[in-house]
């Protein structure tokens, strides 16, 4: 007891000690690359990172003592000593804010150097600090050095898109420090921290919590999802499901494997001609907050066999767009496991709606890695999932090139074909101020008025086609946008545009100019824009969470619709269908970590086809849903169709509510 005391007291002293030490002044520190981050970058001094002052409060990243970083791979920083010196330790101090996205990076590694030759690999800060991401907490993390040196390499590996730190300090040793080793050159340190980052991703994902352990030594189970939409572990017998003729619904499974033993498990599915079905496995994908998701929708050919690992499970996905009414049943059988899917068919049929379908944007560039080899099958996935928009990319639009010298225009137009209307993405800020000449307008004025004759050959009306000056407006970019309007309605007085905002202090800028203004999900802002609507002007919602492949399916994706309605907008949509990013080495949209951040999209690849989602799938539930929100609306009155629409969405955390609404408002119909 006594050796265990003199222990204790020896590990507060030498905390004590650690705490009395001042840190070493006359540091001098660079950063590559340079700080970013939006709120702060012109106030950045990298002399702030060593000043030994301190960043409190709530506001840690909009102090401008404070660098910040944001959508980058890595930031190195570097630090030089006066002189040689044995160095204790060093500490950092940044920051953790969940609500914000704005996480503990993944690695901070440190290494040493005499010359800046020759370096040591010390030690990663992330393994030496037992901390978590929290809703806001500045933190302070260390790393024991005991080495003589003169120059330090910090390289941080952020975990989502920020990095903040406001202060470094390095701590010197009253006595003797260990001797370097260094055992590696300036260019290997990229080979370890790219190794170093497949390590701490994997480390990750092993130790996030997992679903509920599979017993060994029992049998295959296949059970039904209680919604087609609810989380893997919500099992529990599924009602009849309610539809009508043309309408598409869902129906999905859990397959477990507790026996010990890999199984091949054959999946057939009897429908018995109801019309158009198919079965998915939603193969699991990693997400970059190291949830791992069963989400990409691979097609299971009737007889093919699933392959499960012992202690594994699957999800299956059956989608049924009937072609008849009545009363029928399905049958899925996995191995000799048989489950029942019973459908009451309404014999109205869905198409006679059509005609209330809304406005669906989903910013699908089809110059993306995964669009422009695949464009055919891109363009019959919108359309089938209710897109009305096709967005050109202003790196195809090409401003500074005659249509006719520009063929990746040209090829790409015949893709607008089935789409309602089409927005010209210009992207003008990029521009340099002095590019919009008296003659550079009058060349612009003439590419458009060709490109909308080139897009009229293709079905699209020219009152369909919108010019898309800014992306998300800010306040300072009004007198640009409103010049902008105001010259190019000189030259061609029935141009269209069209406008996303999410800053409500640019809406009284930019409003009164745009036809379609498409806002930001916030209610403050909605109802701005709506108490502001103009008549004939159309209003749109979208959304930009992230990491896009671990958000609800039911709660993001579908309900998208049900808020659009509720809202009394007559257009809604996400960002963005196939974005793997756009920095160089991002283009998988199966790998969440190969970007700066986490891939926006919906969809994956599969050799030339284009892969849906559960989430993608849901979304479309939600488009239809909106369908059938108007039709009950027109029968019944808007109020009643509110009423449900609430209910629904103040439920959000329950699919059930959203299916039962579904049942009602389609048996309604039918009376």
């Amino acid at each position: 007891m006594m050796r265990i005391f003199q222990i204790q007291v020896f590990l507060l002293l030498l905390v004590a000690s650690a705490i009395g030490q001042q840190p070493m002044k006359g540091l001098r520190a660079d950063v590559a690359p340079a700080p970013n981050y939006s709120l702060t970058k012109s106030m950045s001094n990298v002399a702030s990172l060593t000043d030994g002052k301190y960043t409190t409060g709530t506001m840690y990243w909009k102090d401008a003592g404070t660098l910040g970083w944001q959508n980058v791979n890595k930031i190195t920083i570097n630090i030089t000593l006066p002189a040689l010196t044995n160095i204790d330790f060093i500490k950092l101090n940044t920051v953790t804010g969940q609500k914000a996205q704005v996480n503990l990076p993944l690695s901070i590694m440190v290494f040493g150097s005499k010359d800046q030759q020759s370096w040591q690999q010390l030690g990663d800060m992330m393994d030496n600090n037992k901390v978590e991401d929290a809703y806001y907490n500045i933190i302070s993390l260390t790393q024991q050095v005991d080495r003589s040196l003169r120059y330090l390499k910090l390289v941080v590996v952020p975990n989502g898109a920020y990095f903040f730190t406001d202060e470094i300090s390095v701590f010197a040793k009253s006595n003797s420090a260990r001797a370097l080793q260094p055992d590696m050159s300036t260019d290997a340190i990229d080979t370890v921290v790219k190794s170093r980052r497949t390590a701490m991703i994997d480390r990750r994902f092993a130790a996030a919590p997992k679903g509920a352990a599979i017993a060994g030594g029992g049998s295959l189970t296949l059970s039904p999802l209680i919604t087609a939409f609810s989380n893997p572990d919500q099992s529990g017998q599924q009602a009849t499901v309610t539809t009508m003729v043309g309408l598409t619904t869902y129906a999905t499974f859990n397959i477990s494997n507790p026996t010990g033993k890999a199984q091949q498990i054959p999946v057939t599915l009897t429908d018995g001609g109801i019309g158009s079905t198919a079965v998915y496995w939603a193969k699991p994908v990693r997400s970059r907050d190291f949830k791992t998701v069963p989400d990409a929708l691979m097609p299971i050919d009737n007889g093919q066999s699933l392959q499960l690992k012992p202690g594994e499970s699957a999800v299956l996905v059956v989608k049924i767009k009937p072609s008849k009414s009545g009363n029928q049943q399905l049958k899925l059988k996995a191995g000799s496991m048989e489950q029942t899917v019973s459908l009451s068919v309404n014999p109205s049929s869905f198409s006679a709606y059509s005609k209330y379908a809304p406005d669906v944007n989903v910013w699908a560039y089809f110059n993306d890695p995964l669009l422009k080899d695949r464009p055919a099958a891109a363009q019959k996935d919108l359309l089938a999932h209710g897109a009305t928009t096709f967005v050109f990319h202003p790196g195809i639009l090409a401003l500074e090139k005659p249509l006719n010298q520009n063929s990746r225009l040209t090829d790409m137009l015949p893709m607008v074909k089935g789409f309602k209307q089409v927005l010209l993405f210009l992207n003008i800020p990029a521009r340099k101020d002095d590019y919009w000449t008296p003659g550079n307008r009058q060349q612009f004025i003439a590419w458009y008025k060709s490109l909308v004759g080139a897009l009229g050959q293709q079905g699209i009306t020219s009152s369909n086609i919108y010019l898309y000056p800014v992306d998300e407006v800010k306040p300072a970019q009004g007198a640009l946008y409103a010049d902008f309007v105001k010259w190019v309605k000189s030259g061609v007085p029935d141009a269209r545009f069209f406008a996303t905002i999410s800053d409500i202090k640019s809406l009284s800028l930019v409003q009164p100019l745009t036809d379609i203004v498409q806002v930001y999900n916030n209610n403050q802002l909605i109802a701005a824009t709506k108490s502001n609507q103009r008549p004939g002007q159309q209003i749109w919602l979208y959304d930009t969470k992230k990491p896009t492949k671990s958000l609800p399916p039911y709660s993001y994706y579908r309900l998208m619709g049900w808020k659009a309605f509720a809202s009394g907008l007559t257009g809604f949509g996400f960002w963005q269908y196939a974005d793997a990013g756009h920095d160089k080495g991002a283009t998988s949209l199966w790998d969440d970590f190969d970007g700066q951040s986490a891939d926006y999209n919906v969809v994956y690849d599969n050799g030339p086809a284009v892969i849906s989602s559960r989430r993608w799938e849901a979304f479309k539930a939600g488009v239809d849903d909106y369908i059938l929100l108007q039709a009950y609306a027109k029968k019944f009155g808007n109020g009643a169709a509110l009423k449900i629409c609430n209910e629904v969405l103040s439920n959000a955390g329950n699919p059930y509510t959203g299916e039962q609404a579904r049942k009602n408002i389609i048996s309604a119909l039918e009376k």
